[in-house]
């Protein structure tokens, strides 16, 4: 019997009785052992603690104690990793108790697996609240453990033979000297670990492989090394950090990567083919060499076969073949003899398992064509997409375009044929006629929409002699050339160099369901059809990364809702969404749905709700939240469901106000800010209830212009700009034109008719048409945002309500490893404020100082006390001057530190009340350059005054990588605190759109960008 390890490869079997188990334990920060943080001298005692539980032995002490030394900085357990490495061996001949196969500690509690011989059968017995497993073999229980998720840190995956006999004869003294070495080694090489966050707990749970030095000396076939990982560090809740596991050798050199017959044949060199034939295992070597290249060919042409892998597998079954050709005839035979119904009586029993019966042999074939569909499958996937990206096998089929141009001042008709999978723009003269030119992914530099006629682009391109041309094209209208642009930034993403994305596209859906289950049918959700900025036709094949759906007055349980909407998305994109977060509020609910490739780019997920109900203790009506950290972004989402009646508007901008100081989402450390000023991206969507404006005898008038489309003449009325535009609500946020419908209130299963009147008891209650359901947003200043589609579906009539859709793109920055070791200070960067002031309204005559919070701080840093002056129209001015600290980011690479934006809160000396917040971004384009800056502060959603000066921001050396999405420059032009004015930024794609944004500060609202 062999013994396991966590690899995978099997070594051979060892012909002496007694085996061994040697398995990796929990490898997590010494700091997560106790689950309520506390510090260096907690985690220390909690570690203490475990060491002195019996569970382990005194040799195994030495062991932890020593690997917890070798680690770099493990002086301070909080803010360092280490690997624990226990050894247990079990001896099934001995008729005692036996030492735990595994045990490790989590949120204060420690499970340990018992194996206990038991008469004729062995149990497995767990701490409280693991049910006990009883087993009548040893290789029972060996392969249930060897699957995942039976409660072990790690699934058994491959043997360890056992140390020769002279190795047992060391002194115990020598064996626990040899361990330590062994283990210190162990902590220096990384230890091969893989992390994954818990979503539920906040907590970690890492896989735990054993690098080939920990195999015993005499092991036949050494496991495969496996590269080292990024250990993060401990971190709060909501706090996500990385740093490289060892300061020596901090980033590693660039390589030219292996081919994927390079990387296939190292794989197979290191699996144990021990049991393959010759003729067999030549083969499969062969095709990996020359033949799968070939493959890849047809695959890249366009085609669906592989023949050379249909050939492979066929020589592999050619005996399987031959006993089944030899065997089906007189399977039919029976088949033809059994055919009539047999009687309750001459029913056969169920036979006992064995090799040959009719079970086990329709299990060995439906598994054998499950085998061969799969392995054609992955090879296909990974011939598309190589075998970096394995996550990527949604397949974009090719989409024509059909425009005009000139060439010689003629006007032509040409087609541009985008072709995702190729990564190339065709352009041919007719739809199926040859191809003219192509330009690959990377000779496509920028977009160019024109503001002025919406279905004209220019596309700028790069020709053989490293030139660039523009090239114009006029479409059919403005929603072809979005689509066209869509499936262009695509073809972009797929095709990047880069590791992670640095723009996602995210869809936002709100649906008020009026107590009824939804139609069979919902995809036109999804898809962005119906009424409104739509997507295009072209578009519907590409998911998005984020799915979003509010719903109220949803009728639905959990489950049910959960299988409807990923049977939706199934259907119109051919991949199944995880589930990253739903949260439930009586009949008001949120669902985060991402693609499976982002699973383990998302963590710290948050949930939580508020209740504005009756005397705000009802969850009738209120919000629910969620919200996460996608790399190093922070987003957040909230669904609410207000209070209804067109009279009640004060009362829907007080549930609004309560929604925002308690909703608890996000990082806990910025407990001064509100959700408004807590993530990078924040959409808030649901059934706001505000309603328009105007008396009943308008009623008709009403529906007359929503027949005309005339929505510009009933916006004017609309209670949601009204208040917005006064600054009582959503103060900053924005929102896509609205071109669509009112969304409520019609009359159930159609959408021709409004019903706007509604017999009560207490009389007759009027609703008229209303935008009731919304979606805006807010995002940090200089962060990449741009709505796409904004608009609700014309055929889901279960309600009196329609679903309302929204899709963004959204910038994203990745998790930055610094080029220093851990535990070093990054002294190059510094950020410096100069001449900085901040007007308040208040007539308080307490100091004010400033509290500065940002992820690229240690920790938040308080100033000095400004000077108070008397300002215009009875404010108050508080002025720093000079005496603000320099603030020391934790790196200085402008690659991480031009992507960080710092908070800040001004706060009353007396009280430590914050009076006032803002954001100020740090995209600043040159070094040690001072500039202005300015943010407004805001409390609790109400205009407070604002902060401004200047910057100067010092980065080390090194280059930004251009971004997908592109980068922006300074800003030109400072705005003047009374609203005059304009701040003009230049938004320029490295491939893609030239912008300019008009950001209106005081009373104008920011607008949307403005295309040139």
């Amino acid at each position: 019997m062999d013994s396991f390890r966590t690899d995978g490869t099997a070594a051979k079997p060892r012909c002496r009785p007694h085996v061994h188990f040697q398995m990796a334990l929990l490898a997590c920060s010494l700091s997560s052992l106790n689950a309520g943080g506390g510090g260096q001298e907690a985690s220390s005692a909690s570690v203490q603690d475990w060491l002195t539980s019996g569970l382990i032995s005194n040799s195994e002490k030495g062991q932890l104690q020593d690997l917890g030394t070798s680690c770099p900085g493990s002086s301070s357990y909080v803010s360092n990793s280490c690997l624990f490495l226990v050894t247990r061996k079990m001896d099934f001949s001995a008729q005692v108790l036996m030492k735990p196969l595994i045990s490790f500690r989590y949120r204060n509690c420690v499970y340990t697996y018992r194996i206990l011989p038991n008469e004729d059968k062995f149990s497995v017995q767990a701490s409280e609240g693991v049910p006990m497993r009883f087993f009548t073999k040893l290789d029972q229980l060996i392969e249930f453990y060897k699957k995942e998720n039976m409660g072990l840190v790690t699934h058994l995956q491959y043997p360890v033979p056992l140390e020769e006999e002279d190795a047992s004869d060391e002194p115990e003294e020598e064996t626990g000297r040899r361990g330590r070495q062994e283990a210190g080694q162990l902590a220096q090489q990384g230890g091969a670990l893989g992390t994954t966050s818990s979503k539920e707990h906040g907590g970690e749970v890492l896989d735990v492989s054993l690098p080939s030095n920990a195999c015993i000396e005499e092991c036949d076939v050494s496991p495969p090394e496996l590269p080292p990982r990024n250990i993060p560090l401990p971190a709060g809740p909501c706090e996500a950090k990385e740093v490289p596991l060892s300061s020596e050798s901090p980033r590693v050199p660039e390589v030219s990567k292996p081919t994927l017959s390079e990387t296939l044949l190292q794989r197979l060199q290191s699996i144990d083919t021990s049991g393959l034939p010759d003729e067999y295992l030549k083969a499969i070597q062969d095709y990996l060499s020359t033949q799968l290249v070939l493959d890849s060919e047809f695959v890249k042409t366009g085609s669906s076969s592989l023949p050379h892998l249909k050939k492979l597998t066929t020589l592999l079954c050619k005996e399987l073949y031959g006993e089944v050709v030899r065997t089906l005839p007189t399977l039919e035979f029976l088949q033809r003899l059994f055919d009539q119904q047999l009687s309750p009586g001459l029913r056969p029993r169920p036979q006992v398992s064995g090799e040959a019966n009719p079970i086990n042999m329709v299990a060995k074939f439906s598994q054998l064509t499950s085998l061969l569909s799969s392995i054609e499958d992955k090879v296909k996937a990974m011939l598309h997409e190589g075998h970096e990206s394995p996550h990527r096998c949604s397949i974009i089929p090719p989409v024509n375009f059909e425009v005009k141009s000139e060439s010689l001042g003629i006007p032509q008709k040409l087609h541009l044929k985008v072709d995702v999978e190729t990564g190339k723009l065709i352009v041919k003269k007719s739809k199926d006629g040859s191809e003219d030119k192509y330009y690959s992914h990377k000779k496509i530099l920028q977009l160019v929409k024109s503001q002025k006629f919406l279905n004209k682009l220019v596309i700028v391109v790069e020709t053989e002699k490293e030139k660039t041309v523009r090239k114009e094209y006029v479409f059919a209208d403005s929603k072809k050339r979005e689509g066209f642009c869509q499936l262009l930034q695509q073809m972009k993403n797929k095709h990047s160099e880069q590791p992670e994305p640095d723009m996602i596209t995210i869809f936002i859906g709100t649906w008020n369901m009026g107590n009824a289950p939804p139609p069979k049918k919902i995809t036109s959700w999804f898809l962005s059809k119906g009424q409104g900025k739509t997507r295009d036709d072209s578009a519907d094949y590409i998911p998005h990364d984020i799915y979003v759906i509010g719903t109220q007055e949803d009728p639905l349980g959990e489950k049910e809702w959960l299988e409807i909407l990923k049977h939706s998305l199934q259907e119109i994109t051919s991949m199944t969404f995880k589930t990253m977060a739903i949260h439930t509020l009586w009949n008001i609910r949120i669902v985060v749905l991402a693609k499976p490739e982002h699973e383990n780019r998302i963590s710290h997920v948050c949930t939580n709700n508020v209740k504005t109900g009756i005397a705000n203790t009802l969850g009738n009506k209120g919000a629910v939240g969620v919200s996460f950290m996608f790399n190093g972004t922070s987003l957040g989402f909230v669904n609410s469901h207000l209070t209804s009646g067109s009279e009640k508007k004060l009362r829907r901008n007080q549930n609004y106000t309560n929604i925002l100081r308690f909703l608890a989402l996000g990082d806990k450390k910025l407990s001064p800010f509100n959700i408004t000023h807590r993530f990078t991206h924040l959409f808030w969507l649901g059934d706001l209830n505000y309603r328009l404006e105007l008396p009943i005898s308008e009623a008709d008038t009403i529906i007359q212009k929503i027949k005309q489309q005339q929505y510009a003449d009933l916006l004017a009325h609309d209670q949601l700009l009204m208040e917005r535009k006064e600054q009582k609500v959503f103060l900053h946020f924005d929102e896509e034109e609205i071109t669509f419908a009112p969304t409520y209130r019609f009359e159930r299963l159609t959408r021709d008719k409004y019903a706007y009147t509604k017999q009560k008891a207490t009389g007759m209650k009027y609703n008229l048409p209303s935008w009731c359901d919304r979606v805006l947003w807010k995002s940090y200043p200089l962060v990449h945002v741009v709505c796409q589609s904004y608009g609700s579906t014309s055929d889901i009539m279960t309600s009196d309500h329609s679903p309302v859709f929204a899709t963004f793109e959204a910038g994203v920055t990745s998790q930055f490893v610094s080029k220093n070791g851990p535990g070093t200070v990054d002294s190059q960067g510094q950020i410096e404020f100069l001449s900085c002031y901040a007007t308040l309204k208040t007539k308080s005559q307490t100091k004010f100082y400033l509290e500065f919070h940002s992820s690229c701080l240690e920790s938040f840093v308080k100033s000095q006390e400004g000077e108070n002056e008397e300002g215009s129209e009875g404010e108050l001015l508080v002025k720093f001057g000079e005496t603000l600290p320099k603030l020391k980011p934790i790196i200085s690479d402008p690659e991480y530190l031009l992507d960080q934006h710092i908070l800040i809160s001004i706060k009353s000396s007396d009280s430590d009340e914050s009076y006032g917040e803002g954001c100020i971004a740090l995209r600043l384009e040159a070094k040690e350059t001072q500039f202005p800056i300015y943010t407004p502060l805001t409390h609790h959603g109400e205009m407070m005054g604002h902060f401004q000066g200047e910057i100067k921001l010092q980065t080390s050396e090194g280059k930004t990588r251009e971004k997908l999405y592109g980068k922006t420059t300074t800003p030109q032009v400072l705005l003047h605190p009374s609203g005059t004015g304009s701040e003009t930024t230049e938004y320029s794609l490295y491939w893609g759109l030239k912008i300019e944004f008009q950001h209106w500060k005081g009373s104008k609202r920011q607008s949307g960008p403005t295309l040139t």
